[in-house]
């Protein structure tokens, strides 16, 4: 009968156990670098939509430019979730456009940011469908998890060494 001797596995399970103790650290940085490569896509996306004025009777293509640098400028990441072993964000819209306030609408703090890109990205009876932030996931998509793996490996590398 053979006999088969392996020699390093103490390396081995040392370097299992420094990944095991840097998992958390490994997740949170890889999320935090997608995040934020998100929310510079979503930033882009909307300073990218097409200027239109509202005019009276007639549907809204998109968006003036007043509320567009609203949105652009309150775009967010939420803080980490950690449940179940896993860590979760999301990144969105925050805020009021304040200059609706002189228009007399239901909401005293101006009309919420979150429902204007809603109905810019799903339409409305006022406004004509334009899907900017399916575009956006869709171009992102690749570029968001390069940055991710790279921050993953960045961490990774201290355990290497």
């Amino acid at each position: 009968m053979g006999k088969l001797t392996l020699k390093g596995l103490g390396d081995l399970e040392d370097r299992i156990g420094a990944f095991i103790e840097k998992a958390d650290e490994i997740t949170s940085q890889s999320l935090y670098a997608g995040a934020g490569a998100v929310a510079d896509a979503m930033k882009a996306a909307v300073l990218a939509l097409p200027d239109e004025k509202w005019q009276r009777g007639k549907p809204i293509n998109v968006i003036d430019s007043e509320t567009k640098y609203q949105i652009a400028s309150h775009i967010g990441i939420a803080t980490f979730d950690h449940k179940n072993g896993s860590v979760t964000t999301g990144v969105g819209f925050e805020g009021y456009a304040d200059y609706h306030n002189d228009n007399k609408t239901k909401w005293p703090s101006g009309v919420p940011l979150p429902m204007i890109a809603r109905s810019i990205e799903s339409g409305s009876s006022t406004r004509v469908k334009y899907p900017f932030v399916r575009r956006m996931k869709a171009a992102a998509k690749p570029v968001v998890e390069a940055v991710m793996i790279a921050a993953g490996e960045a961490v990774m590398d201290d355990i290497k060494e």
